[in-house]
């Protein structure tokens, strides 16, 4: 099992610049998944099967492991989303300039001819 700290960076300075952020965004939702579903199966385990001390210490503290490293995923997938929104806020700022700028052209055009 790969943990969700092994696939991503030690900090935000490490981070190469993200080209898709939807990409990006559905690796993380699909690396979550996958991390939500191993604690499930730990969890019923740690319920249902009879083990010894040992492992069972070992099994929680692998699942205080994995529920610490979703959390820290989920909140990159909560600032990617954001980065994605600040991306659409820019560009339709900016084809409002634009269409606001043809408009009084367009004015001023009609006005004086």
């Amino acid at each position: 099992m790969v943990s969700p700290d092994d696939q991503q960076p030690t900090s935000s300075n490490e981070q190469e610049p993200i080209q898709d952020v939807f990409l990006e965004v559905t690796r993380r939702k699909e690396m979550v998944e996958r991390v939500y579903y191993r604690i499930d199966v730990l969890e019923r385990t740690l319920a249902w099967k009879e083990m010894e001390d040992e492992e069972r210490e070992k099994l929680e503290k692998e699942l205080i492991e994995l529920k610490s490293g979703v959390g820290k995923l989920e909140s990159q997938i909560k600032g990617l989303n954001a980065e994605n929104i600040s991306n659409y806020q820019i560009g339709t700022l900016i084809i409002f300039l634009v269409l606001c700028i043809y408009g009084i052209i367009r004015v001023y055009e009609i006005e004086h001819q």
